[in-house]
């Protein structure tokens, strides 16, 4: 979509773009992960950024959050829940490879209703 706005007696065109699903709503995926160390967060945030995009393809988003130096959240979008059923056994390899290392982890689910992006 295109608005305009006005600024300074002029119209200037802003291109946006919402996403916003009433029938087909995409599926988020929300993990937050606290780790014994810094180390072991740093390590889990390289490798993450480097192989979750191919080890997770249905994944419309994969979005990563430094929240402190010991906390991680990682949501991952998928168009369904068959997508993200999918890449259960991704995850469940992942979060095994490392499981030592955290002190706990919390994983939500839920509908996405709005994704908006500039």
């Amino acid at each position: 979509r295109q608005m305009c706005i006005r600024d300074s007696f002029k119209y200037t065109p802003i291109l946006y773009r919402i996403q916003f699903k009433e029938d087909n709503m995409s599926v988020a995926r929300i993990t937050t992960i606290n780790f014994k160390s810094k180390e072991a967060a740093d390590k889990s945030r390289t490798d993450y950024s480097t192989n979750a995009p191919n080890e997770f393809p249905e994944a419309e988003q994969l979005i990563q959050v430094h929240v402190d130096d010991t906390t991680v959240m990682a949501i991952s979008l998928y168009a369904d829940e068959g997508a993200m059923e999918r890449a259960t056994a991704a995850r469940t390899k992942r979060m095994g490879t490392n499981q030592d290392e955290f002190e706990s982890v919390d994983t939500k689910i839920g509908t996405v209703t709005l994704n908006h992006q500039k």
